[in-house]
């Protein structure tokens, strides 16, 4: 009887070391399979809703970032809006500069624009 529960007991152990090593090779296999921000930016390249730089016009582009290889979603915006500490020079004040975002070569990046009569909302005013 002792050598029976013995045996049983070297089954059942058997049993779960085979079911955990098979939790892991799925989790492992399921982690590779997923689709991280990159790799879904790769898929559907950069997209950029005013079709390039439009000054003029405030819009949303989506794409992997040209500087760091992340996957992005960002939107136009003048420099007197965002939160962060920039100086002003002859050439530009906070009010009159915007930063465009545009594909370029399926990927996102950023250009800084002089509005010649100011920017409100993320775009030059005319």
């Amino acid at each position: 009887m002792e050598k029976k529960c013995n045996s049983n007991f070297w089954i059942v152990a058997v049993v779960a070391i085979v079911a955990i090593v098979a939790i892991i090779i799925l989790f492992r296999t399921s982690s590779e399979n997923t689709v991280s921000g990159q790799a879904y930016a790769s898929m559907v390249g950069c997209n950029d809703a005013d079709n390039g730089k439009d000054y003029y016009s405030r819009s949303w582009v989506t794409g992997t970032w040209s500087r760091s290889g992340e996957y992005m979603e960002v939107i136009d915006v003048c420099l007197k809006d965002m939160d962060a500490g920039y100086y002003e020079d002859d050439e530009f004040t906070i009010d009159n500069l915007v930063y465009e975002y545009f594909c370029d070569d399926g990927q996102l990046q950023v250009i800084s624009y002089v509005c010649p009569n100011g920017c409100s909302d993320g775009a030059c005013l005319r």
